[in-house]
């Protein structure tokens, strides 16, 4: 397909689209709640996780958007602990472990081809930010990895107080970098929040995925560095 014209600004999502967990989100559970006495494997752990992702809301009645955060994934861990034994009496602290855990670059592996990707958009003279749907923790993974110089902006949800795919958030982010929708491309891996909420929104997007469903969109990419085909 044609580039997209006079984009100055590309936007990437963090979990799922430039970084992912390492070994992977089942093996760490694994490794932390082994520490607490529980022994359940990371294949069990990670097929749980991913149904109770699916199927978990945050209560938007918390006010405090950390806080909210900070609920939305203790109840995730609780339920998936529950799901497969009994929950222990040291949950909290289990708990507490695994929020910081995830909150080091280590656990999380950078895209192969990110850095490469970022080199071809600053040589055409593209801004780089972040949009993601996290909390401030994000900020420890990308300075771990040594990415902070990368970045115009770091628009994170619970600072923001919007998430993808509300156009809020993408306003927010247009606005704080002094361009149009239109001179904006958001890259996701996610099709409501990332790639229907930018579209929605005015923006431009690419929707990176290898899932066979979303072989047709147009606007589909299975890797980074795809987007020198997108972009000018």
């Amino acid at each position: 397909m044609r580039p997209f014209p006079s984009i100055r600004g590309v936007t990437f999502d963090a979990a799922g689209t430039l970084f992912f967990p390492s070994p992977s989100v089942g093996a760490i559970y694994s490794e932390i709640m082994g520490r607490f006495g529980l022994e359940l494997s990371p294949d069990a752990l990670n097929k749980v996780f991913i149904r109770s992702l699916q199927a978990a809301e945050k209560d938007w009645s918390i006010g405090d958007p950390e806080r909210r955060e900070w609920e939305f994934w203790r109840s995730i861990v609780s339920g998936i602990v529950q799901n497969l034994a009994e929950l222990p009496e040291n949950f909290d602290d289990l708990f507490h472990t695994l929020w910081t855990e995830f909150a080091k670059g280590s656990r999380w592996k950078l895209n192969p081809e990110a850095l490469a990707a970022f080199d071809l958009l600053a040589s055409r003279g593209i801004k780089i930010a972040l949009l993601t749907n996290w909390d401030r923790r994000v900020r420890n993974v990308i300075s771990d990895h040594k990415l902070d110089s990368r970045f115009c902006r770091l628009f994170i949800s619970s600072e923001a107080g919007f998430e993808k795919p509300d156009r809020r958030f993408f306003e927010f982010a247009s606005n704080e970098m002094g361009m149009q929708p239109y001179e904006l491309l958001h890259i996701g891996d996610h099709l409501k929040q990332d790639f229907h909420g930018a579209c929605n929104s005015g923006w431009n997007a690419l929707l990176l995925s290898s899932k066979p469903e979303n072989s047709s969109n147009p606007h589909g990419i299975q890797r980074l560095l795809e987007i020198r085909d997108h972009v000018h």
